[in-house]
């Protein structure tokens, strides 16, 4: 059977004044053991009105696999996770919605 390594999964997730869950959901992903396989994790803030972009700057100072893209103007979790995707470099994409 051949198998395909995969060396990078990006986690793709949405983010809209999630300010209550925003740490929690980020933090049971890094828990997340991959073994050998590198995690790069692209939050997209769609013009949250919250807190949320602090929280998330928190998080990527503690977290260099944190990937951090602000839209100004929420433009929907459709076009959110298209730019998650454009930015991604892993080898599989997973979206968390």
């Amino acid at each position: 059977m051949n198998s395909t390594k995969i060396e990078k999964l990006s986690i793709i997730i949405p983010c809209y004044n999630e300010s209550t869950t925003l740490a929690l959901i980020v933090e049971e992903v890094i828990s997340v053991s991959l073994k050998n396989t590198k995690k790069e994790i692209i939050i997209i803030d769609d013009g949250s009105k919250d807190n949320s972009p602090k929280i998330i700057n928190d998080l990527q100072k503690k977290y260099p696999e944190i990937k951090f893209i602000l839209n100004e103007q929420n433009v929907g979790v459709p076009e959110g996770l298209n730019i998650g995707i454009r930015n991604a470099a892993g080898d599989f994409v997973v979206l968390l919605n």
